[in-house]
């Protein structure tokens, strides 16, 4: 589940990347910031992924509600954004899963990143704890940071890496 939240703001910092890098390369004169705000509320989303910190269990269908918050600054040379998304989750059993336990539980994503022409970081923290129908309960907290040397997309192999790291608990 962790993952998968994840990689979508992951791509909403990588068309923020190429925004900033498109304007700081492509405008002469400075323009105003230009300040971007979306709210969603009582938003879904379903995927297919695992049960945080019980891999063993399976695949599980996974249906989020969650409300969130984005935020961004754009200059002709740089960008900054942050976002929060909160709510809760039920993940039952996908096909071919022969498990008969489900889910239900809540989680908080924030994350924000900020770029220039020199470098770019963001950084995540994942937060979602959950009760199965037939007992098992889990915690995760994932914390994950990357510093870029120069401007780019962290996810790129040719982005040079300067710090990058991600921990995951389990509870």
């Amino acid at each position: 589940m962790s993952r998968r939240i994840l990689s979508a703001r992951t791509l909403s910092a990588v068309a923020m990347i190429g925004f900033v890098v498109m304007s700081a390369s492509g405008v002469a004169n400075a323009a105003p910031p230009q300040h971007e705000k979306n709210i969603e509320k009582n938003a879904t989303e379903t995927f297919t992924d695992v049960v945080p910190c019980h891999p063993e269990l399976g695949g599980y269908d996974i249906t989020i509600t969650y409300n969130e918050q984005e935020h961004s600054t754009f200059t002709d040379s740089s960008g900054q954004f942050t976002f929060t998304q909160t709510g809760t989750f039920s993940a039952v059993p996908s096909a071919g899963n022969p498990s008969t336990e489900t889910f239900t539980g809540k989680f908080t994503i924030w994350g924000g990143g900020t770029f220039n022409s020199k470098q770019s970081e963001e950084s995540f923290t994942f937060n979602v704890q959950g009760t199965g129908s037939q007992g098992t309960t889990f915690r995760e907290h994932d914390n994950a940071h990357v510093v870029t040397d120069g401007p780019g997309d962290p996810e790129d192999p040719a982005t040079p890496v300067k710090v990058a790291f991600e921990k995951t608990t389990c509870h």
